[in-house]
């Protein structure tokens, strides 16, 4: 490194939702001034913002030019699809930069800013700025694609692929730009950077930025999210600001995966995304402060039982997840199994048909880990499911779409149920929603007549193999809700229900995920047409019970009201004997006040005539001849041997 600039200006930047955020703020800590037009951070040890707004919309400008136009991707992050990012605009807006830089100029203090777009124009701003010192924070991809998906953002839930495409893209640059010039330059790993703030501080006194650590760990420590459980990995923290702030149902609970060194989605998505895998170990072994020692590499092999499995060994429970291209939600699915299902579990994959390349070769990069993948035609989702559960082992499955994440214990306490209960064939719990919108569903008890109005349970529910044989699998002819009349089949058959009152699975909400689809009222009204149909006498004897239910209820209600109105005639009739006693009473009381009140005027009145004669000045004459008579002839008439009786004292004893 260089030796130190007398007022550098410092870079922070790195791919969105890496951590920058939070280096930006220990700078400020660190009295580097970090800008005046901060979008959300309200002092300098507060979690917030610390992207300079002036900065942003300038780059942001620069990108609108730059950037393919109408090509799918995400032009605000300088990312479009072709990975065509034109930096040579910049030079169109030179003189702007120019004056952006002069209005960061300061004599005593060295100052910078915080955007991670500017790593697309590093050179560009290399060739602005004399002598410039650039923080790189990179973030591990799994973490940053958790993130993204909690943004809004439309173009990432439908494309999840995105998140390793950009944080290849950014990256790399960063990489290339760090290689060139690491003398300027510190490189950290946000995971690392919080756990070594002695050696973090230390560079940064390299660069010629800060002296000592001035509440660094304080700074870390307003940065974490609040309201969360689990988090041990350092996904990007504004990201549950930006939560806290629109959320509509208070403190957010258990959100983050936690993630061990050793967690599946880390050997999962290494196994995926191989030249994210590759890039993330170049940027470890470059960086000042490293985060190898948060994630190993390691060949994977599938702990799940596969249902070609020849020792025939029995299997407590079967999960079937149907994929119908989206890889890479898939990816997220199976680390979810891999890390929550008990020792005797089985996944099966059902590979519907899908038609796009990267899915296809996530699927046989999963083949080659030892996860059995079963490939149809396309069908459809319900002859997906009946596929997979056809070929499961268990004598309980779970139905998981590719999309969503199971909650740690959610099988085994079902599968405890089961067990103990064999009357009881389908275990549902409550959700939690992610995505276009994050909410927690906490759904009823069961309810047949409800279910009949209202699919409350989610097809991520536990159930016996026994359940779909008795029902003859999903109906193909749904080509929605088929989870719906399968659960209203399996109760016409008898089958009793128990729900969990816990978050038992995640649901990723996304444009075109199935909840967005049955919001049509189209959708709704045809299949509550159809089921009525397929189950009319069901139907009729669930609703011929109910009125019976609630004639039953009614009658004894108004056996209750006749009741109440008994007890109220005779309470008015005892009302009605008591009130002359009361009246007779109520005129002695009036008598006696009126007694009390003359007594009240005569004491008043002696009151006053005492207190006129004890002013008077005769009074007064009487007192003071009597401390007289005490006190001069009283010693007098001792002394004779002769005390009146009239001026002896009170308390004198009679000889």
């Amino acid at each position: 490194m260089s030796n130190k600039a007398q007022n550098p200006t410092v870079i922070v930047t790195g791919m969105h939702c890496s951590g920058t955020r939070l280096v930006a703020a220990m700078l400020s800590a660190l009295s580097v001034r970090m800008g005046d037009h901060l979008r959300t951070a309200e002092s300098r040890k507060e979690a917030g913002r610390f992207e300079d707004e002036k900065f942003v919309r300038f780059h942001r400008r620069v990108l609108a030019e730059a950037c393919v136009r109408d090509e799918p991707g995400y032009p605000d992050w300088g990312w479009t699809e072709s990975e065509r990012v034109a930096v040579g605009r910049f030079n169109d807006f030179r003189d702007q930069a120019e004056r952006l830089l002069m209005t960061r100029s300061h004599d005593s203090d060295p100052s910078g800013w915080e955007d991670p777009r500017a790593t697309l124009f590093l050179n560009e701003w290399d060739d602005l700025i004399e002598d410039a010192r650039y923080v790189f924070v990179y973030g591990f991809p799994w973490d940053v694609a958790e993130a993204m998906q909690w943004l809004w953002i439309e173009e990432f839930l439908r494309n999840p692929e995105y998140a390793y495409r950009i944080w290849d893209f950014y990256n790399q640059r960063v990489r290339d730009f760090y290689v060139k010039h690491a003398d300027r330059c510190l490189l950290v790993n946000m995971n690392a950077v919080p756990a070594d703030l002695e050696r973090f501080v230390f560079l940064l006194g390299k660069l010629g930025i800060g002296s000592t650590d001035v509440g660094l760990a304080e700074v870390v420590e307003a940065h974490k999210p609040k309201s969360t459980e689990g988090q041990k990995s350092w996904i990007e923290t504004a990201v549950v600001g930006n939560l806290r702030s629109r959320s509509t149902q208070g403190p957010l609970r258990a959100r983050w995966i936690n993630l061990e060194r050793q967690d599946p989605l880390i050997d999962l998505t290494m196994l995926a995304w191989p030249d994210s895998a590759k890039l993330l170990t170049e940027l470890d072994g470059l960086a000042d402060i490293s985060g190898d020692g948060f994630w190993q590499p390691r060949p994977i092999k599938s702990r799940l039982l596969r249902p070609d499995a020849t020792d025939e060994a029995p299997v407590d429970i079967s999960v079937i997840t149907p994929c119908y291209d989206q890889g890479a939600f898939l990816i997220d699915a199976i680390a979810s199994v891999e890390r929550h299902a008990p020792p005797i579990c089985e996944l099966i994959i059902i590979n519907d048909g899908s038609r796009d390349p990267r899915t296809l070769e996530i699927l046989e990069r999963l083949k080659g880990a030892g996860y059995f993948v079963f490939d149809q035609e396309n069908a459809g989702l319900s002859t997906a499911r009946n596929q997979g559960i056809a070929l499961a082992r268990g004598h309980y499955v779970l139905p998981l779409d590719g999309d969503n994440r199971i909650r740690e214990r959610f099988l085994q306490e079902a599968i405890e149920v089961l067990d103990s209960s064999p009357e009881v064939g389908v275990v549902y719990g409550d959700r939690q929603d992610f995505g276009l919108h994050h909410k927690t569903q906490q759904v009823p008890d069961f309810d047949l007549f409800e279910l009949l109005k209202d699919n409350f349970i989610d097809a991520c529910a536990v159930l016996r193999k026994q359940v779909w044989i008795d029902c003859a699998g999903y109906d193909t002819s749904f080509r929605d809700l088929q989870d719906w009349e399968l659960w209203i089949h399996a109760a016409e058959l008898g089958w009793r229900f128990h729900h969990l009152p816990q978050v038992t699975f995640d649901y990723r909400v996304r444009p075109g995920s199935m909840s967005k689809m049955i919001d049509s009222i189209d959708v709704w009204e045809d299949f509550c047409k159809r089921i009525r149909r397929k189950h009319p006498d069901f139907y009729w004897t669930v609703a011929v019970g109910r009125i019976e239910a609630l004639k039953s209820e009614l009658k004894s209600m108004n056996s209750q009201l006749a009741e109440k109105n008994r007890e109220v005639r005779q309470l008015e009739s005892e009302l009605k004997t008591r009130n002359p006693q009361i009246e007779e009473k109520d005129r002695e009381i009036q008598a006696l006040l009126t007694e009390m009140q003359a007594l009240s005027a005569r004491l008043v009145e002696r009151e006053a005539e005492l207190s006129r004669i004890t002013s008077s000045f005769g009074w007064r004459l009487l007192g003071r001849y009597g401390q007289i008579k005490y006190r001069y002839l009283l010693p007098i008439y001792r002394l004779f041997g002769h005390v009146p009786a009239a001026i002896k004292e009170p308390n004198a004893r009679a000889e």
